[in-house]
């Protein structure tokens, strides 16, 4: 279905905008006599992940994304004098997740964490302390956490 692709990975035009990464053009054949169609699947499956360094088991992950397209002519033979001139093209994609974490989609700041004070930002399922860590501390580490954690989760304001 797809007539042309361009990837482009730098030097934009202003159409494209001024992010990085890629912009992907497809442009679809059109004109044929014949159906196109395309499916696709994306599975993640507990069975099939590794388990995180440390721990005895793999948490539940069972994600799945599947969809598909089909195009083609559209007869309609009371028009154009029975030429194929009318085409369609539809698509379809789902996203099922199961045992995924929930992660909280936004958060707002409050008017301490903008001034960089954390020292009430808790775990709501433990009531713990959450740890903050100062990026301006930056160091080699070979373990998970490069950054030093700050005291009392109060970063300094102004540096």
């Amino acid at each position: 279905m797809i007539g042309e692709l361009q990837v482009l990975s730098s030097s934009y035009l202003p159409q494209y905008g001024t992010s990085a990464g890629a912009a992907i053009i497809m442009s679809i054949r059109s004109g044929t006599d014949t159906f196109h169609g395309n499916l696709f699947e994306f599975n993640r499956n507990t069975a099939l992940n590794a388990r995180q360094f440390g721990t005895a088991d793999r948490s539940k992950d069972i994600e799945n994304e599947f969809g598909g397209n089909a195009g083609g002519p559209l007869k309609a033979p009371l028009m154009w004098g029975g030429n194929h001139r009318t085409y369609f093209f539809t698509n379809f994609e789902d996203f099922k997740v199961v045992g995924a974490l929930n992660r909280q989609t936004i958060s707002i700041p409050s008017v301490k964490e903008r001034k960089g004070d954390f020292s009430d930002w808790v775990d709501p399922a433990t009531g713990n302390l959450i740890p903050v860590f100062d990026p301006a501390t930056l160091r080699p580490n070979p373990g998970f956490n490069a950054n030093q954690p700050v005291g009392p989760n109060n970063l300094p304001y102004l540096r």
